[in-house]
């Protein structure tokens, strides 16, 4: 039976299959949601079972049954005040701290764990040579808000002053704190005239 065949497979490998038509793996090594296509659930499918993949008539049942079986197990969805650190989630309100699973929709995890102390003197040292002590704070604000998968301000922040001061090296801690997959480039005169790009 195919539904049996998904439900079996979906408790081996949790997995979804969205409103947008869009199949989602959980990776239980990233913890997080990754995108995938109807190939690589047809190759998993074939993987763990005897289950033909290939003749037309069991592969579109066999896709039938697993996008019933995703489209039911819809994983909820996180809220806006949660940030994701490797395998935990913070609600940065009420600083409670649960496991990263995929009973919840996340995409997108910091690619760090918590740390333990709240100090951080050789930051610290680092910020104050590039601003000075009065706007070390600020730095570390925009490295926090960056950390957020929803932008509550709508803001652009520049880095304005001579070479050579340090502009290049934050947007370099920037990157290594949030991940390289959690960022995305543009130039600002596309910005401020193409249509679509914000």
């Amino acid at each position: 039976d195919r539904k049996d065949l998904a439900e079996r497979f979906y408790e081996i490998q949790p997995f979804y299959y969205s409103f947008e038509k869009v199949w989602w793996l959980w990776d239980a090594v990233g913890y997080h949601w990754v995108r995938v296509d109807e190939t690589d659930m047809l190759n998993l499918i074939g993987e763990t079972s005897d289950a033909n993949t290939i003749k037309s008539k069991a592969k579109c049942e066999t896709l039938e049954a697993l996008k019933q079986v995703g489209r039911l197990n819809k994983p909820k969805d996180p809220l806006p005040t949660w940030i994701q650190f490797k395998d935990k989630i913070i609600d940065y309100e009420t600083k409670k701290i649960i496991p990263a699973t995929s009973e919840y929709f996340i995409t997108n995890p910091i690619p760090w764990k918590i740390g333990d102390a709240p100090e951080t003197p050789n930051l610290d040292k680092l910020l104050e040579q590039w601003v000075g002590v009065e706007r070390v704070l600020t730095l570390k604000e925009i490295l926090a808000y960056s950390t957020l998968s929803f932008m509550p301000i709508h803001r652009i922040f520049c880095l304005i002053g001579k070479g050579r001061n340090g502009k290049g090296t934050f947007i370099k801690l920037l990157l290594k704190l949030i991940g390289k997959e959690n960022a995305t480039a543009t130039e600002l005169n596309r910005l401020l005239n193409g249509r679509f790009e914000t």
